[in-house]
């Protein structure tokens, strides 16, 4: 994160110490962003396999919820990121 910061804000005409400044600031943002993710994902995990140890007895419904999950995230990273962009002319 930080090198893209320092890039752009040099790429403004910005100094050094304002690029340090800026890096330090959005590597931190980033970082409590995923922790909070993270933490939520802690949560809702153990949660989803409780509700359905509870409801079902088994934890395959979880399980069928988490795979449709990571489908759908990868469907999303791939038509963000992965797809070939067309070459413009």
């Amino acid at each position: 994160f930080r090198q893209i910061t320092l890039y752009n804000v040099k790429l403004r005409g910005g100094s050094d110490e304002q690029a340090q400044r800026e890096a330090v600031t959005d590597t931190a943002a980033a970082l409590g962003f995923i922790s909070a993710i993270g933490a939520v994902g802690g949560f809702f995990i153990p949660k989803a396999f409780g509700t359905s140890l509870a409801l079902t007895g088994s934890p395959v419904g979880a399980m069928k919820i988490f795979l449709l999950f990571y489908i759908a995230c990868v469907l999303l990273t791939w038509l963000v990121y992965g797809r070939r962009k067309p070459k413009q002319q």
